[in-house]
């Protein structure tokens, strides 16, 4: 999982990096990464106090929030202990949240909002594609779609409902991107929303960008 970090009032900073790979949508995730006090080898201030303790900034600082999560998730008894690591990644990047602690949307060090580079997500390459969900809530669960859809393209996803039965229950759902006339010709380089399942008790979402002009679609 690649992290990146995050101003603890939620404003990406200039060390984060938006690293993008072909048919990749990275970071992965992002935490707390400025400002964070740490376990340092020695004393860092001027009095007698003893206390190995520094105040840094970085992405070696939001890795241990993100690392804590997964290792919750994988030890906890009441958790989820069976869990593969693929699981682990999936489930914090799908339940993310995309606001800050105020409920505004993130912003970057330009006090812009953040775009889905910056946020991030998983991956794809395709104008059709298949997901498969697994039901890791209660055994009878109904989700519902909740889209926002890129700008100048259309989306169909079938189902548009997912009615769990069991727990570890999975279902396959499809996805179609179909341009509108126009699309990347209107000087917009990208587009950006997100297809969400919402539930009585939860949300999985995963972030979508729709690149003009190689036509790549990243989710």
């Amino acid at each position: 999982m690649a992290p990146h970090q995050i101003h603890s009032l939620q404003r990406l900073l200039h060390f984060h990096q938006e690293d993008q790979s072909p048919g990749i949508l990275k970071p992965d995730i992002i935490g707390p990464g400025v400002n964070i006090l740490a376990a340092w080898p020695f004393a860092m201030d001027w009095t007698q106090s003893n206390a190995t303790f520094n105040i840094m900034s970085g992405t070696s600082m939001s890795c241990p929030h993100l690392s804590g999560i997964a290792g919750l998730l994988k030890s906890s008894h009441e958790s989820h202990p069976d869990w593969s690591p693929a699981a682990i990644k999936s489930a914090i990047m799908t339940s993310a949240n995309v606001l800050n602690l105020a409920g505004m949307p993130i912003v970057d060090q330009m006090l812009n909002r953040a775009d889905v580079f910056a946020i991030g997500s998983n991956e794809t390459e395709s104008q059709y594609y298949t997901r498969t969900v697994r039901n890791i809530g209660p055994a009878s669960s109904t989700y519902n779609l909740d889209l926002l859809v890129p700008h100048k393209m259309g989306m169909s996803v079938k189902p548009e409902v997912l009615t769990f039965t069991e727990v570890n229950q999975e279902i396959t759902y499809h996805v179609e991107f179909i341009a509108e006339d126009g699309a990347g010709k209107d000087g917009v380089a990208f587009g950006q929303g997100y297809l969400r399942w919402v539930s009585d008790k939860h949300n999985v979402t995963s972030p979508i960008s729709v690149i003009f002009d190689n036509h790549s679609i990243l989710m």
